[in-house]
């Protein structure tokens, strides 16, 4: 649907149905205490949150038609998901691509300006362990076990040389 063609109506109302009223309120009023009106500060505040990508209207409503239907991903890789996606206006991204509706949502609370949050405490979830970087640190081996084999073989060698 275009965003022309939706009604200042249809996009509070999917304002109100992401969880989104919050933010719309605040940038409204912002708006209005900048000497707009408020007829006007609504339509601005809708728009601008279609243009930034947190919502595009009715037609984003989610369904559980819209996923693959196994909803059986964990939260780490629906974090994974999001990070991945968030350069992407909603618009733009194939919900049925999405694995999970928790990921979607997750997607929608981070478009609607939580992004520093979403830095600050999901994405470190996403890093590696210190153990898990130590088990996987491809210097670990640093061949002492090969030299001291190396060092036997040779002491064998001149023993048997002699």
């Amino acid at each position: 649907m275009g965003h022309n063609a939706t009604s200042l109506a249809e996009l509070t109302k999917a304002i109100a149905d992401r969880g989104l009223w919050k933010e719309f309120e605040k940038a409204r009023d912002k708006l209005i205490a900048s000497d707009i009106p408020a007829d006007e500060a609504n339509r601005i505040a809708a728009s601008d949150m279609v243009h930034n990508g947190t919502v595009s209207g009715p037609s984003d409503r989610v369904m559980p038609s819209d996923f693959d239907g196994s909803g059986r991903t964990s939260m780490l890789a629906d974090v994974e998901w999001v990070y991945n996606h968030l350069a992407f206006a909603v618009d733009d991204l194939d919900r049925s691509k999405c694995p999970s509706a928790g990921a979607w949502q997750l997607l929608l609370w981070v478009k609607a300006d939580n992004q520093s949050e979403f830095y600050k405490s999901f994405v470190p979830k996403l890093l590696p362990t210190r153990a898990q970087l130590d088990d996987h640190d491809p210097f670990k081996d640093d061949g002492t076990e090969d030299v001291d084999q190396i060092d036997r073989v040779r002491r064998m060698a001149v023993v048997d040389d002699e």
